[in-house]
Parts: C-alpha cells; structure tokens; sequence
C-alpha cells in the first residue's frame, strides 16, 4: 500500500482509510457503503435510491435545512450517489471544517429518520429525475440494454426505479432496508486531504465508532449467463443509437487492469482511440463514439456506444465490429503498445489531480479487493502486459458468438 495511504479499522467493525497529500487546503471524506440497486427485493426497486435522497431531510437532531446549510455555508459541497453495488455520501470542504464534515456525514448516515412529510415531497423530485434519464437516449440506452442482459436479475433493475414503485414506499420500507443492509462491517469511512492520520482517526472516533458493532454478509447471486440477442426499440428520435455489450472480468480479476488498457486503446477518452480515429475522423459518421468496461463483484461488462444518422448505421456498425475484428487477430506493435501504455499510464496520473475521484477510487478498491493498489503496481501491471496478451483478451471477451446488442431506432422508419 502506498505510504501515504492509511487504514485503521474500529471496534464496531467500521475500517477508517485515509490519503493523505500535502499542500492542498481542500479535503474530502464520505462513507462509503457496501450496498446498492442490485441488493434490493423485488418489491424495492429504486429504494437505495430513494434512501440516498431521504438521507438529507431529517436525522434525529436536525430538520432537512440544517443538514443542507451545514457546508453551504462555509462554501462546502455536500452530495451522494447510488451505484449498482455501492452507495456514498461525501463531502468537499475547506480543510479547517473536517470534523464538521465528518460529524455531518455520520449523523446522516446513522440517525436519519426519513419523516414521511418530507418523503411525499421528494417522490416528486425523483420522478423529475426519472423523466430526464428517460429523455436522454444515451442515458436509458444504457439503462435498457443492462434490463435486457441481466434479464431477471437486480442488476438489471433501474438504479432509479419507476414512478410506480417511487408511490410505493413508505417510511418504514426505508427504515427497514437501512437495517438490513447498511452494517458497519460493510463500511469504509474514507477521508483524502493533508491532515496527519493520527488527528484524522482521533477526529473521526468520535462520531464513527460511537455506534454500535453490526455485522451482515450481503447475500449476492450472480447473473446467469446471457443469451446473445439483437435488439431494436422505437423511439420518437432522429438519429439512431446503439450499444453492443459482451461480457467481461469481474472486479478482482487478475486481469482487470488490463482490460481497461485494452478498452481505452479501443474506444477510451482519448481523442485518439482506435473507434474515434476509424469512425468519427476518417468518415465524421458521428459525434459520440467510445467503449467502456464495468466491473461487479462477481461479473463484468464491457460495451460500445455509438450515435448516428439512419443512412450511417450500418457502416458505422460495420466500422465498429471491423475495428474490434482487427484487434483479435492482428498484434499491436512494439512503438503502438508503447505508446498506448504511456497514454494510459499518464491519464493515471492526470486523475489523480481530481481528489474527490480519487476518494471514490480508494474506497471502492477497500470494499471489493480488501487493499488499495499504489500508483506503482498499477503501473508496473501494465508495463509489464504484452501485446499477445492483449490480443488474448480480445478474442476472449469481444466474441461474436455472444454479442449482445440493443438499438433505438426513429419511429419514422
């Protein structure tokens, strides 16, 4: 582990880990929580959800305005998210209020009593949410494709869920589920900023290991594997949007890092990547082309993403399977490795300038891998894969025989 990263783990089970680096006046701390969309029952579809969002309008000491005004007004920043696996709330905050935010944070995650008057009020604001997902194409295409791959099962299910299952919930299905999911063995406390780790474990003490000692195993099955299938939807939309998926490495695969340097080869953030330079610059068949890979604890997934006008679909998807076609069965070169591993390793370091990324990064490795990988060793992972290999995984994850696809197409054809 890096010497600058720090673990220490509470009598009541919660592990504290902290980064620190130097010179920066801004901090970052959150918890961290084992627990997402893919745990819930079948009648809570969108309750993880929906408790992130009722973690802010009441704890036992304070009304949904103090929470709220409590790092706004010392010009902080105060948020959450929900994952499939995972969900965080996280504060950014000047330095000198730490302990203010780490008073916050808990008291948010352990007292908070989702008052049924504030809870009738935010159904209307998820549903908000839920309507501006439905009206990006690029958003629910995401969302359909994984309902039709995970087919009957919960990573399949929207993180957001619907507005029939929002009118559903009461008070009590929120209490309930924070019971039964969110134990402090599957908590990490995770704090980045400049402060020594001996005044941050003291501080954090405090408010952490006050709570009692609560322990549950998260009871996951994995997805059965998926039937290759193409799919068409008719939207009311002009161009035509498509997503190819194939199933990759879970998240403590041996060759997890590997599978990144080859997705961002392929279709990463760079302007360079092999789907932008062959589809977007050599035709400017479209705006938005790229891939990605996902990992879970016990599966993967890897996609491609494309937008385009009618006329154009089947070339650019006949561009994208040429472009996948070529990287399984011909070896990159000695100066195109070289040079891939050296954009990677940079844009390894060029993230580690955003400290609120990377405290969602160390503490999500914490939860699913038990450490936290250094700068070095990831480095040295990648230094050290060979282009056969490359071409290996190529073959083994982007396999035609269990191609997946799912395309929204204008109602006007």
């Amino acid at each position: 582990m890096d010497e600058n990263i720090y673990t220490h783990e509470y009598n009541n089970g919660v592990r504290l880990l902290h980064h620190q680096i130097k010179g920066s006046g801004i901090a970052h701390c959150g918890f961290f929580i084992d627990c997402g969309s893919r745990d819930e029952q079948e009648d809570e579809v969108g309750l993880a959800h929906f408790i992130e969002h009722m973690l802010f309008k009441g704890t036992k000491k304070r009304k949904s305005h103090h929470i709220l005004n409590r790092m706004d007004n010392v010009g902080a920043e105060l948020n959450a998210y929900t994952s499939k696996e995972k969900t965080c709330i996280y504060s950014s905050f000047p330095q000198q209020f730490f302990e203010r935010a780490v008073e916050l944070i808990c008291d948010i995650t352990y007292n908070s009593t989702f008052p049924e008057n504030e809870l009738v009020k935010e159904r209307n604001v998820v549903a908000d949410e839920i309507t501006m997902y439905q009206d990006n194409p690029e958003e629910s295409l995401y969302d359909d494709f994984l309902q039709v791959y995970y087919n009957n099962h919960t990573l399949g299910n929207n993180i957001l869920g619907s507005i029939e299952s929002l009118n559903s919930f009461k008070s009590k299905n929120l209490q309930k589920f924070v019971k039964r999911s969110y134990h402090n063995t599957n908590m990490v406390f995770a704090t980045v900023g400049s402060l020594p780790f001996e005044k941050v474990k003291t501080i954090c003490s405090k408010y952490i290991n006050s709570s009692p000692y609560k322990t549950n195993t998260i009871t996951r099955i994995k997805p059965k594997p998926t039937k290759p299938f193409v799919k068409e939807i008719q939207k009311d939309l002009h161009q035509m949007y498509c997503m190819l998926g194939f199933k990759s490495y879970q998240n403590n695969h041996p060759n997890k890092y590997k599978v990144i340097l080859l997705n961002n080869i392929l279709g990463g953030p760079a302007m360079n990547s092999r789907l932008n330079m062959g589809i977007r610059e050599k035709y400017g068949f479209c705006y938005n082309i790229y891939s990605d890979v996902q990992s879970f604890v016990d599966t993967g997934l890897a996609t491609v993403s494309f937008a385009t006008d009618q006329k154009n679909f089947d070339k650019c998807l006949h561009l994208v399977h040429k472009e996948i076609e070529l990287f399984k069965n011909k070896k990159m070169s000695t100066l195109q490795l070289a040079n891939s591993k050296r954009q990677f390793v940079g844009q390894m370091q060029m993230s580690e300038e955003n400290k609120s990324a990377v405290l969602t990064a160390i503490a999500n490795a914490l939860l699913d891998n038990g450490r936290v990988a250094t700068f070095k060793e990831v480095a040295a992972e990648i230094e050290k894969t060979t282009a056969s290999k490359l071409m290996d995984m190529a073959n083994e994850i982007w396999d035609s025989k269990h191609l997946c696809s799912l395309s929204y197409v204008p109602k006007n054809t």
